[in-house]
């Protein structure tokens, strides 16, 4: 027999030693109890009935205890007449499984065991290069996201520069409006007119303006 077929035994007499154990220590605790119980009634009765002094009372308190230790001695062979009734009901069956140990209702062979666990092994380390490469791949659709928006970005930029290169006359209308900006606004700084009328109706030469073709 294997040492994995030596488990589920020695688990059950571990289980049973454990029950036993306990059972035996409460039935111990519940005769010693009793006999305490009815050996100090005893003296109390005796101690009402005769009324002794000191020395006497000291005496019978002493024998109380002497006699709660006999009866204890004397009642031990009728506890293992308990315990031996009581084992038959809590003994396990050998064709009865553990809870714990329903996992072992089939036995193995020490080959067939190293041959799951190495098969496990296998799963674990699968299970590991799944893991990581299910978050390379979760990295990779995050990058792709990302470079979708660049994307969009990029040709909304290229229809900018098309459409810029597609009308250049527009630049050259701008170009000509700040130029005739830079005129008005070089007039109005040499103004030094002081009334109300000369401040708000500078006088420009209209020519000046005119000289500048928006529209060409």
């Amino acid at each position: 027999m294997t040492k994995r077929n030596c488990e589920i035994p020695d688990r059950k007499e571990v289980q049973e030693y454990s029950c036993h154990d306990t059972m035996q220590l409460s039935l111990e605790d519940i005769v010693r109890e009793k006999i305490r119980s009815r050996c100090e009634k005893l003296a109390e009765c005796i101690e009402k009935k005769y009324t002794p002094d000191e020395e006497a009372l000291r005496v019978l308190r002493s024998e109380t205890e002497r006699l709660v230790k006999v009866y204890h001695e004397g009642c031990q062979p009728h506890l293992k007449t308990i315990y031996t009734a009581t084992n038959k009901f809590v003994h396990i069956p050998d064709n009865v499984l553990l809870n714990e140990d329903k996992s072992q209702a089939v036995q193995y062979t020490e080959e067939e065991f190293e041959k799951m666990k190495s098969t496990l092994e296998n799963l674990q380390k699968r299970t590991k290069r799944a893991t990581i490469l299910n978050a390379a791949l979760k990295q990779e659709m995050e990058d792709l996201e990302q470079f979708k928006d660049f994307k969009c970005i990029a040709e909304r930029l290229c229809n900018v520069i098309e459409n810029a290169i597609e009308y250049p006359q527009v630049d050259m209308k701008i170009a000509k409006l700040q130029q005739a900006y830079l005129v008005l606004d070089n007039h109005l700084k040499q103004l030094k007119t002081t009334s109300y009328k000369e401040k708000h109706n500078p006088k420009i030469d209209n020519n000046e303006l005119e000289s500048v073709d928006l529209f060409s």
